[in-house]
């Protein structure tokens, strides 16, 4: 997410090579707790946020926005959580959610009708 969809860059690229355009500001600034809104996310902390993933007992995946990279750490500090999942969400389909709304007031008119409501 933070490379793709965010379209961010970390502080190193796939070869090693150092780019001074990186971090959630795109210029390779900012101290922890500073924040931005970046994309569709609001308030993106340069901070360490946790995934879900674990990769030994007791310790798990720590993802660093300030430098864009990730690193196994010991679960005994608290960050952020990253609370995403694989794959692109779409939006409920118009028609169903009219459907819906609109079964939702008939029956409202029905009960009226029968002297149910008020």
């Amino acid at each position: 997410m933070y490379y793709v969809n965010l379209g961010l860059k970390g502080a190193y690229d796939a070869t090693g090579n150092h780019q001074s355009d990186f971090g959630i500001f795109g210029n390779g600034t900012g101290t922890y707790g500073d924040q931005a809104n970046v994309g569709l996310v609001n308030n993106l902390q340069v901070y360490g946020y946790w995934s879900g993933a674990e990769d030994t007992p007791g310790g798990g995946w720590l993802f660093l926005t300030g430098v864009g990279f990730q690193r196994s750490l010991v679960k005994v500090m608290q960050f952020n959580a990253w609370a995403v999942h694989p794959g692109d969400v779409s939006a409920v389909p118009v028609p169903g959610a009219v459907w819906l709304f609109g079964s939702a007031l008939l029956g409202l008119l029905g009960f009226k009708r029968r002297g149910n409501i008020g």
